[in-house]
């Protein structure tokens, strides 16, 4: 694992500490929340994969 790729995972992670909050107080039942977590997990991942692809060229 190298520095882009764990720079990548951290702004993942602070992404979602921004979501998580809201989608709680919103009321959402657990198993809709562990799936939009996971939904939103998979959309910043493709997000920073494809932002450190397109740095490379």
């Amino acid at each position: 694992m190298n520095g882009d790729m764990i720079v990548g995972l951290v702004a993942i992670a602070a992404m979602l500490i921004l979501v998580v909050p809201r989608v709680l107080r919103s009321g959402v039942a657990k198993g809709r929340l562990v799936q939009l977590a996971l939904l939103w997990a998979a959309i910043f991942l493709i997000a920073t994969v494809v932002a450190v692809v397109a740095s490379r060229f």
